[in-house]
């Protein structure tokens, strides 16, 4: 039990965004909330301690209740409780082989143990491996999640991603210097090769396979390995953690584990299946309790602020517009949700506002659900004997479902309650709320909808780990009941689906396919389905008493659901509104700042560096490049490749390998010779590259690194004339075909007769079959990848082969948002469009709102990069070709990088930063998009070269001065 002699008990809950604060009370051997508030978290800077939003939000509730909470060194005097999410959830980087299989899989398990995931990389998303490592650099998770290969599957590609992930060094958000732990939960047979490549840069953890087949998932071990590191090692490297967690008069939990321990107690005391649905600004968790079974999903990006555009994303535009009035655009919304991914504490003070919210919650819980039922739940095929078996009573609009048990069956009309969590739900009508759950949910059978208020679920989830009884007793309190919905299943047509009594009033009401009716009052209910249709799995009348309203919803469920909105019906949810659509512009404001800069130029993996400390460095000056790409690693399975139905001892096959660790090796070379006990015939086996060896395993593989003598020039090999042969024979006799990848040492001809074999002496590209000249052509025609310097500066830090740190003097604004890499280039002010000659190689500047035609003038112009107040949130899409999604933007493929300073829509630009670049003609900027907008928050800064810097006056074609211009430009 909590010692809480002092009559009071404070609880937190510190969440990515707000610190919601309770003050507990003394009361009949219970608890009452004396008091309740919310701060802003306090993670990321100026203040970066947690503690800060704590101690505030301790003063608060004091105040309200008049009760002194903190003593005089600023530490809680009552016993002290919380739970935390704070830092942005626990922020996950998934790796797997592919998109459709094991990546997928690790996605799904990533999710369900609360993740929220920054990006998925898979061998064949067909992102460039250098984009990849790139991006990893940038995006700091807290933790990564690597899948990869069915159990004895493959190999090779795995270890691949390792090398990948291992060559990138990425670094965490809070703990730059430290390990990132990584989960391992892919092929078994894959560790050996996977834990030496990894274990000297994470902290590695390996689990059972998430696909340990192709028909079997296993998800469990991964997700249990991600929730005890995230409270471990994530939440403790939150700012200010390890000393709220010495106040805590008990153990801290994550704030979606404190939610399910209460709806756990809450279903237990009750007897009933129950869902909740907590949306918040970023995520929304979905808990089940289904017969007994407990289960949460995270909908990673999927909420009302930082994640409303993803929401929007994920659903599709449509999907939301069908649960808007009559005069909100498709523009509105899309502008709205922009700015409100930028600004995610506003709140909406208009109709308009409040109403798309409530379309992106409904979108947005149709999807988050639909996450739950894939990630938890199989779909059943039932049959006449599943059907007497697990007394189903089947129905087939509606679809089975079951969970780890295949024996235990059950429909979506049989959960009971279904409970709305977070700020949308709690501060919206009852109207309203009835209509997210409704619309969103799809409640079929008859179902309780309610919501948590104040949604203080995870307070009372952490106190419910010393007092359960308090706890559920206040959780029952803070529910506020909305409503009853009756939904029948059948076939939607113009007959009457049932036939309605209320036996208070003696009034009497004939439902047809499609209709709804809205009961405001409750009443006495007695429902009759009409033949075919069922009600929760009856096909008799029912009746129901309540005082709550009643929704009779007859729009149909499953394949038979009719797809019309509450809107459409009328009263207490008219579709079209008598006022116009006003959405008051939100600006993200700008900073300009003056003086000292340091930029680090990194690569995205070793390669080679050019300046030195000292070194005076221009923005096209070449700091550092990466020549090629990772080096491949080739697994050669000795036992696989004689086929294991040989009958070679362990020892023959130790001692018929005829390599040893450290060897360099030619494509070809002989490196295992046995003699099978058997039949006494000899095997041999060749390897498949030339490269290093880098482990010889006792049970037979040989672990190889491929040699990167690649032909960076090209090299002709005279086919012909070796061969003795026409010139313009010699296609019929070649192995390979333009196109093909060559390793140094493999043989080009087949069939060389009695002469030599012509090897490769280069690796490469086959580019071309010279028939007038009897000759190939190899070449490795890779582009090198060059860092230049960006800016102008002077190097004063220098990471060997990784980065350079460039300082100087400038102007440094910093933006709202900014899209598609970095840039730099002259500036010139712009006011309107401008001709297609005009500008090339410049950064465009206007002062002024863009929009889809300026920035397809500035693509027909070849500038070098835009920076403006604002664009239409609409006309970006259509200029970018994809949705905005969520708040981590820089790395997209546009033809120049685009800085916006205010945010989307028609903003004008701040007077500070307008005064700024109005000054700016001529001079070099420096653009820098990548922007974070949740959880170590980065905005995209332009820089200005400062005014000693001088003018650009005599350009080269790049749009640089003569002594800016380098040997790349």
């Amino acid at each position: 039990m909590l010692d809480d002699h002092t009559g009071h008990v404070f609880v937190t809950d510190v969440g990515s965004t707000t610190t919601k604060g309770i003050l507990l009370a003394r009361r009949d051997g219970g608890y009452r909330i004396a008091a309740g508030v919310n701060v802003p978290t306090t993670v990321e800077k100026p203040s970066e301690d947690v503690c800060i939003g704590v101690r505030a939000a301790a003063e608060a509730v004091g105040r309200q209740a008049g009760v002194q909470i903190l003593d005089e060194s600023g530490v809680p005097m009552v016993p002290y409780l919380t739970t935390s999410s704070a830092g942005g959830g626990l922020q996950m980087l998934v790796v797997g082989l592919t998109s459709t299989d094991t990546g997928r899989i690790a996605q799904m398990a990533a999710q369900g143990a609360g993740g929220v995931i920054l990006r998925v990389f898979t061998i064949d998303d067909r992102t460039p491996t250098i984009h990849t490592m790139r991006i990893i650099r940038a995006l700091h998770p807290d933790l990564i999640l690597m899948a990869g290969g069915i159990d004895g599957g493959d190999i090779a590609n795995v270890v691949r991603l390792a090398e990948i992930l291992r060559l990138a060094q990425p670094t965490a958000k809070f703990d730059p210097e430290g390990r990132i732990p990584l989960v391992f939960c892919g092929n078994v047979d894959a560790r050996e090769y996977v834990a030496p490549v990894l274990a000297g840069s994470f902290d590695l953890h390996m689990v059972d396979n998430v696909r340990p087949t192709l028909t079997d998932t296993n998800l469990r071990p991964a997700k249990e390995a991600i929730l005890r590191l995230f409270m471990d090692t994530v939440m403790e490297r939150a700012p200010g953690y390890r000393t709220l967690k010495g106040w805590a008069a008990a153990d801290i939990i994550p704030t979606p584990t404190a939610v399910e321990r209460i709806l756990e107690l809450y279903a237990r005391r009750h007897g009933q299946n129950v869902v909740m649905a907590d949306m918040g600004g970023a995520t929304t968790d979905v808990f089940s309790n289904i017969y007994g079974e407990y289960r949460r999903t995270v909908a990673a990006n999927i909420g009302v602020s930082y994640s409303l555009c993803a929401t929007i994303a994920a659903a599709g535009i449509d999907a939301v517009m069908r649960h808007l009035p009559a005069g909100i655009e498709e523009a509105h919304i899309r502008e709205y949700a922009a700015n409100k991914m930028l600004n995610p504490t506003s709140i909406p003070t208009e109709e308009a506002e409040l109403l798309m919210e409530h379309a992106a919650a409904i979108a947005g819980i149709s999807v988050a659900w639909r996450q739950h039922q894939d990630m938890n739940f199989t779909v059943a095929k039932v049959g006449l004997l599943d059907r007497l078996r697990n007394r189903v009573d089947f129905d087939p609009f509606q679809e089975t479902f079951h969970g780890v048990d295949a024996s235990s069956l059950f429909h979506v009309s049989d959960i009971d309650v279904m409970i709305g969590a977070g700020g949308v739900f709690s501060n919206a009508s009852t109207h309203e709320a009835i209509r997210m759950l409704v619309d969103g949910f799809l409640p079929t059978g008859l179902t309780k909808l309610a919501v948590d208020t104040s949604f203080r679920s995870p307070h009372l989830g952490v106190l419910s780990t010393v007092n359960p009884a308090a706890a559920l007793e206040l959780f029952e309190e803070s529910l506020r009941d909305l409503a009853y919905v009756v939904a029948p299943t059948g076939e939607v047509h113009e007959a009457v689906m049932v036939s309605l009594r209320d036996r208070r009033s003696g009034a009497r009401r004939e439902l047809r396919g499609g209709e709804v009716f809205f009961a405001p009052d409750g009443g006495v209910w007695e429902i009759t389905p009409a033949p075919g249709i069922r009600l929760y799995g009856q096909t008799d009348e029912v009746t129901l008493e309540t005082t709550l309203p009643v929704l009779f919803d007859c729009r149909g469920r499953g394949t038979a659901f009719n797809g019309e909105p509450l809107l459409s019906f009328g009263e207490p949810w008219p579709m079209t509104r008598p006022r116009a659509v006003t959405i008051p512009p939100r600006r993200t404001r700008s900073t300009v700042v003056e003086g000292p800069f340091d930029i680090r130029r990194e690569l995205p993996y070793e390669g080679t560096i050019f300046v030195s400390l000292g070194d005076r460095v221009e923005p096209a000056t070449p700091v550092g490049e990466n020549v090629l790409t990772p080096p491949r690693v080739f697994l050669v399975d000795v036992r696989r490749l004689l086929g294991y139905q040989r009958r070679f001892s362990p020892e023959a096959i130790r001692d018929g390998i005829l390599v040893k660790e450290g060897d360099e090796v030619a494509m070809g070379q002989r490196i295992f010779r046995g003699r099978e006990a058997f039949l006494g015939v000899e095997f041999y086996c060749n390897s498949p590259v030339r490269g290093h060896v880098s482990a010889v395993e006792e049970h037979g593989t040989i672990v190889l690194r491929e040699i990167q003598d690649y032909a960076r020039k090209p090299v002709r090999v005279d086919i012909a004339g070796f061969l003795g042969i026409p010139k313009g024979h010699i296609r019929s006799r070649l192995e390979f075909q333009v196109g093909d990848f060559v390793q140094a040492g493999q043989e080009l001809v087949r069939g060389s007769g009695n002469r030599l074999p012509i090897k490769a002496p280069r690796s490469g590209i086959l580019k071309e079959i010279d028939t007038d000249r009897g000759e190939v052509v190899l070449h490795y025609d890779l582009q090198p990848l060059v860092t230049v310097g960006s800016v102008a500066g002077t190097v004063t830090d220098v990471v060997p082969g990784r980065s350079a740190t460039l300082s100087g003097q400038g102007i440094i604004i910093h933006g709202a948002i900014g899209f598609g890499g970095e840039g730099f280039g002259p500036c010139r002010v712009v006011a309107g469009s401008f001709g297609p000659d005009e500008h090339a190689g410049a950064v465009v500047i206007s002062p002024e709102p863009i929009d889809h035609a300026f920035l397809e003038g500035c693509r027909a112009a070849g500038v070098r990069g835009v920076v403006a107040p604002s664009v239409p949130a609409s006309d970006w899409v259509r200029f970018a070709g994809r949705e905005i999604a969520t708040g981590v933007t820089g790395d997209e493929d546009l033809p120049f990088p685009v800085v916006l300073t205010e945010g989307f829509g028609a903003v004008p630009m701040g007077n500070g930063c307008r005064a700024t670049l109005a000054g700016a003609d001529g001079r070099v900027a420096s653009l820098y998009t990548r922007t974070q907008i949740r959880a170590g928050v980065i905005r995209p800064m332009v820089v200005l070269a400062s005014l000693r810097e001088g003018r650009s006056e005599e350009t080269t074609e790049c749009g640089m001065r003569s002594a800016e211009c380098g040997r790349y430009c």
